[in-house]
């Protein structure tokens, strides 16, 4: 999910693989939330072999920046579900009770 705040911004998406860039896409967002697909098995420099380790979202890329807020939200590689983070409290334990006997 992507949130732009004007219509018609780039969204630039770079995988790379070590200090090279292997593929760049660029797509259009409308107003509002977006639910954004870019399907890397299209672009040149794409090899389904290769382990990428990083990925970077540039929205409104190559834009001249104008102090607007964009959001990124439930993002997901290879059509995975982002999984939900569960936060589970933490139960304080009793105290312990320690009692010196002099003998």
């Amino acid at each position: 999910n992507y949130y732009s705040p004007k219509g018609g911004s780039p969204v630039g998406l770079e995988i790379w693989n070590g200090a090279t860039k292997a593929v760049s896409m660029t797509q259009p967002a409308n107003a509002g939330w977006n639910n954004m697909e870019f399907d890397l098995s299209t672009s040149s420099g794409w090899s389904g072999l290769v382990k990428y380790d990083k990925v970077v979202i540039f929205p409104d890329f190559m834009v001249a920046a104008a102090n607007e807020v964009f959001y990124l939200d439930n993002l997901a590689v290879n059509g995975a579900v982002t999984p939900q983070i569960t936060i589970v409290p933490v139960v304080p334990e009793e105290p312990v009770v320690v009692v010196n006997k002099v003998v």
